[in-house]
Protein backbone atom coordinates (compact mmCIF):
# COMPACT_ATOMS: atom_id res chain seq x y z
CA UNK A 1 0.00 0.00 0.00
CA UNK A 2 1.36 3.42 -0.92
CA UNK A 3 0.88 6.67 1.01
CA UNK A 4 -2.00 7.86 -1.18
CA UNK A 5 -4.07 4.71 -0.65
CA UNK A 6 -3.30 4.81 3.09
CA UNK A 7 -4.37 8.44 3.29
CA UNK A 8 -7.60 7.73 1.37
CA UNK A 9 -8.38 4.80 3.67
CA UNK A 10 -7.76 7.02 6.69
CA UNK A 11 -9.97 9.70 5.13
CA UNK A 12 -12.80 7.23 4.53
CA UNK A 13 -12.70 6.01 8.13
CA UNK A 14 -12.59 9.57 9.47
CA UNK A 15 -15.54 10.66 7.32
CA UNK A 16 -17.64 7.70 8.55
CA UNK A 17 -16.91 8.52 12.20
CA UNK A 18 -17.59 12.25 11.80
CA UNK A 19 -20.81 11.48 9.91
CA UNK A 20 -22.06 9.43 12.86
CA UNK A 21 -21.11 12.29 15.20
CA UNK A 22 -22.92 14.74 12.96
CA UNK A 23 -26.12 12.68 13.06
CA UNK A 24 -25.93 12.53 16.86
CA UNK A 25 -25.37 16.27 17.12
CA UNK A 26 -27.90 17.29 14.47
CA UNK A 27 -30.74 14.98 15.45
CA UNK A 28 -30.34 14.62 19.22
CA UNK A 29 -28.37 17.46 20.85
CA UNK A 30 -29.10 20.29 18.39
CA UNK A 31 -32.40 19.34 16.72
CA UNK A 32 -34.18 21.54 14.19
CA UNK A 33 -33.11 25.17 14.03
CA UNK A 34 -31.11 24.88 17.26
CA UNK A 35 -28.17 23.66 15.18
CA UNK A 36 -27.84 27.15 13.73
CA UNK A 37 -29.03 29.09 16.78
CA UNK A 38 -26.60 27.44 19.24
CA UNK A 39 -23.49 27.56 17.00
CA UNK A 40 -23.65 23.86 16.14
CA UNK A 41 -22.51 24.64 12.60
CA UNK A 42 -19.27 26.30 13.75
CA UNK A 43 -18.48 23.60 16.31
CA UNK A 44 -19.00 20.78 13.81
CA UNK A 45 -16.88 22.60 11.23
CA UNK A 46 -13.95 22.79 13.64
CA UNK A 47 -14.30 19.12 14.56
CA UNK A 48 -14.50 18.15 10.89
CA UNK A 49 -11.42 20.16 9.93
CA UNK A 50 -9.36 18.55 12.68
CA UNK A 51 -10.49 14.95 12.28
CA UNK A 52 -11.26 14.67 8.58
CA UNK A 53 -8.54 16.90 7.15
CA UNK A 54 -5.55 16.86 9.49
CA UNK A 55 -5.55 13.11 10.31
CA UNK A 56 -5.43 11.84 6.70
CA UNK A 57 -3.02 14.65 5.79
CA UNK A 58 -0.55 13.54 8.47
CA UNK A 59 -0.88 9.95 7.25
CA UNK A 60 -0.09 11.10 3.72
CA UNK A 61 3.07 12.83 4.97
CA UNK A 62 4.47 10.13 7.27
CA UNK A 63 3.40 6.93 5.50
CA UNK A 64 6.21 4.87 4.07
CA UNK A 65 6.06 1.04 3.81
CA UNK A 66 9.81 0.79 4.43
CA UNK A 67 9.71 2.84 7.62
CA UNK A 68 10.51 0.64 10.67
CA UNK A 69 8.41 2.74 13.05
CA UNK A 70 5.42 3.03 10.72
CA UNK A 71 2.98 1.12 12.94
CA UNK A 72 3.96 3.16 15.97
CA UNK A 73 3.68 6.44 14.06
CA UNK A 74 0.24 5.57 12.68
CA UNK A 75 -0.91 4.48 16.14
CA UNK A 76 0.14 7.83 17.56
CA UNK A 77 -1.72 9.66 14.78
CA UNK A 78 -4.91 7.69 15.43
CA UNK A 79 -4.67 8.12 19.22
CA UNK A 80 -4.18 11.88 18.87
CA UNK A 81 -7.03 12.07 16.37
CA UNK A 82 -9.36 10.15 18.69
CA UNK A 83 -8.31 12.47 21.51
CA UNK A 84 -9.24 15.53 19.44
CA UNK A 85 -12.52 13.86 18.49
CA UNK A 86 -13.42 13.20 22.14
CA UNK A 87 -12.49 16.74 23.13
CA UNK A 88 -14.52 18.19 20.26
CA UNK A 89 -17.46 15.95 21.08
CA UNK A 90 -17.36 16.99 24.72
CA UNK A 91 -17.17 20.68 23.73
CA UNK A 92 -20.24 20.29 21.51
CA UNK A 93 -22.09 18.38 24.23
CA UNK A 94 -21.21 21.01 26.85
CA UNK A 95 -22.56 23.82 24.66
CA UNK A 96 -25.78 22.04 23.64
CA UNK A 97 -29.20 23.70 24.16
CA UNK A 98 -30.78 22.40 27.36
CA UNK A 99 -33.67 24.68 28.32
CA UNK A 100 -36.07 27.12 26.67
CA UNK A 101 -37.44 29.18 29.58
CA UNK A 102 -40.21 31.74 29.17
CA UNK A 103 -39.90 35.08 30.95
CA UNK A 104 -42.25 38.07 30.61
CA UNK A 105 -42.92 38.15 26.84
CA UNK A 106 -40.29 35.89 25.27
CA UNK A 107 -38.47 32.59 25.38
CA UNK A 108 -34.70 32.22 25.74
CA UNK A 109 -32.42 29.53 24.34
CA UNK A 110 -30.14 28.46 27.19
CA UNK A 111 -27.12 26.20 26.69
CA UNK A 112 -25.52 23.87 29.23
CA UNK A 113 -22.43 26.03 29.69
CA UNK A 114 -24.55 29.07 30.61
CA UNK A 115 -25.93 27.49 33.78
CA UNK A 116 -23.93 27.37 37.02
CA UNK A 117 -23.99 23.84 38.52
CA UNK A 118 -24.49 25.43 41.95
CA UNK A 119 -27.73 27.00 40.73
CA UNK A 120 -28.93 23.60 39.53
CA UNK A 121 -28.44 22.18 43.01
CA UNK A 122 -30.81 24.86 44.35
CA UNK A 123 -33.69 23.72 42.13
CA UNK A 124 -36.56 22.35 44.24
CA UNK A 125 -37.99 20.42 41.32
CA UNK A 126 -35.81 17.29 40.70
CA UNK A 127 -36.50 17.62 36.97
CA UNK A 128 -34.35 20.75 36.88
CA UNK A 129 -31.44 19.42 38.94
CA UNK A 130 -29.84 17.85 35.87
CA UNK A 131 -29.66 18.68 32.19
CA UNK A 132 -31.87 16.95 29.61
CA UNK A 133 -29.77 14.83 27.27
CA UNK A 134 -32.02 14.68 24.22
CA UNK A 135 -32.80 18.21 23.11
CA UNK A 136 -33.91 21.27 25.10
CA UNK A 137 -36.89 21.32 27.46
CA UNK A 138 -39.42 24.17 27.35
CA UNK A 139 -40.14 25.56 30.81
CA UNK A 140 -41.73 28.51 32.56
CA UNK A 141 -40.19 30.73 35.25
CA UNK A 142 -41.46 32.14 38.55
CA UNK A 143 -39.84 35.05 40.36
CA UNK A 144 -39.10 34.59 44.08
CA UNK A 145 -41.27 36.35 46.67
CA UNK A 146 -38.36 38.22 48.30
CA UNK A 147 -38.13 41.79 46.84
CA UNK A 148 -34.32 41.88 47.11
CA UNK A 149 -33.97 38.66 45.10
CA UNK A 150 -36.40 39.95 42.49
CA UNK A 151 -34.30 43.10 42.08
CA UNK A 152 -31.08 41.08 41.89
CA UNK A 153 -32.52 38.89 39.15
CA UNK A 154 -33.75 41.90 37.15
CA UNK A 155 -30.30 43.53 37.37
CA UNK A 156 -28.70 40.28 36.25
CA UNK A 157 -31.06 40.16 33.29
CA UNK A 158 -29.50 43.35 31.94
CA UNK A 159 -26.24 41.48 31.34
CA UNK A 160 -27.76 38.20 30.18
CA UNK A 161 -27.68 36.58 33.62
CA UNK A 162 -31.36 36.85 34.46
CA UNK A 163 -33.91 34.30 35.56
CA UNK A 164 -33.52 32.35 32.30
CA UNK A 165 -30.22 30.83 33.54
CA UNK A 166 -31.43 30.09 37.08
CA UNK A 167 -33.00 26.60 37.23
CA UNK A 168 -34.10 27.15 40.85
CA UNK A 169 -36.83 29.41 39.43
CA UNK A 170 -37.96 27.11 36.63
CA UNK A 171 -41.47 25.68 36.67
CA UNK A 172 -43.13 23.12 34.37
CA UNK A 173 -44.38 24.70 31.16
CA UNK A 174 -48.00 24.02 32.04
CA UNK A 175 -47.78 26.55 34.86
CA UNK A 176 -46.69 29.24 32.40
CA UNK A 177 -48.93 28.35 29.45
CA UNK A 178 -51.50 31.04 30.30
CA UNK A 179 -48.80 33.74 30.43
CA UNK A 180 -47.31 32.52 27.16
CA UNK A 181 -50.75 32.57 25.54
CA UNK A 182 -51.27 36.16 26.69
CA UNK A 183 -47.89 37.22 25.26
CA UNK A 184 -48.35 35.51 21.88
CA UNK A 185 -49.19 37.69 18.89
CA UNK A 186 -50.05 37.31 15.24
CA UNK A 187 -47.25 37.42 12.68
CA UNK A 188 -48.19 40.87 11.41
CA UNK A 189 -48.01 42.25 14.96
CA UNK A 190 -44.28 41.50 15.00
CA UNK A 191 -43.69 44.08 12.27
CA UNK A 192 -42.91 46.85 14.74
CA UNK A 193 -40.02 44.87 16.21
CA UNK A 194 -36.62 45.98 14.90
CA UNK A 195 -35.21 42.47 15.37
CA UNK A 196 -37.93 40.89 13.24
CA UNK A 197 -37.16 40.96 9.53
CA UNK A 198 -39.69 41.26 6.74
CA UNK A 199 -38.66 37.78 5.61
CA UNK A 200 -39.51 36.36 9.03
CA UNK A 201 -42.89 38.09 9.05
CA UNK A 202 -43.70 36.70 5.61
CA UNK A 203 -42.58 33.21 6.64
CA UNK A 204 -44.62 33.28 9.86
CA UNK A 205 -47.66 34.71 8.08
CA UNK A 206 -47.59 31.83 5.59
CA UNK A 207 -47.27 29.35 8.45
CA UNK A 208 -50.15 31.01 10.32
CA UNK A 209 -52.37 30.88 7.22
CA UNK A 210 -51.64 27.18 6.59
CA UNK A 211 -52.45 26.28 10.19
CA UNK A 212 -55.67 28.31 9.99
CA UNK A 213 -56.67 26.40 6.86
CA UNK A 214 -56.10 23.21 8.80
CA UNK A 215 -58.45 24.38 11.54
CA UNK A 216 -55.85 25.48 14.09
CA UNK A 217 -55.17 29.08 15.11
CA UNK A 218 -51.60 29.87 16.15
CA UNK A 219 -49.80 32.88 17.55
CA UNK A 220 -46.09 33.57 17.99
CA UNK A 221 -43.66 34.33 20.79
CA UNK A 222 -40.04 35.32 20.15
CA UNK A 223 -37.28 32.88 21.06
CA UNK A 224 -34.05 34.78 21.74
CA UNK A 225 -30.70 33.13 20.99
CA UNK A 226 -27.19 34.49 20.50
CA UNK A 227 -27.10 33.69 16.79
CA UNK A 228 -30.55 34.10 15.26
CA UNK A 229 -34.07 35.07 16.27
CA UNK A 230 -36.44 32.11 16.40
CA UNK A 231 -40.17 31.99 17.03
CA UNK A 232 -42.35 29.62 19.01
CA UNK A 233 -45.73 28.88 17.46
CA UNK A 234 -48.38 28.70 20.21
CA UNK A 235 -51.86 27.23 20.03
CA UNK A 236 -54.18 30.22 20.45
CA UNK A 237 -56.74 28.23 22.44
CA UNK A 238 -54.56 26.22 24.84
CA UNK A 239 -51.17 27.96 24.91
CA UNK A 240 -49.50 24.66 24.01
CA UNK A 241 -46.29 24.79 21.96
CA UNK A 242 -46.96 23.77 18.36
CA UNK A 243 -43.55 24.21 16.73
CA UNK A 244 -40.33 26.19 16.86
CA UNK A 245 -39.67 28.13 13.67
Amino acid sequence: MNRFKASLLHLFGSVCVVLLVFLLVRLVWYPGRFFEAASGTELMLILTLVDVVLGPLVTLIIFSPAKPSLKFDLTVVVVVQVGFLMYGLWSIYSARPVYIPFDEDRFYLVTANEIDPEDMKKAKNPAFQSFPHFGPTIVGTALPDAPDMREKIKVGGMVGMGIQVLPQYYVPYGQAAASVKAAAVRARELKGEIITSDEDIARLSDYEAKKREGGRAVRFVRLVSKKVMLYVAIDEMTGAVVEIL
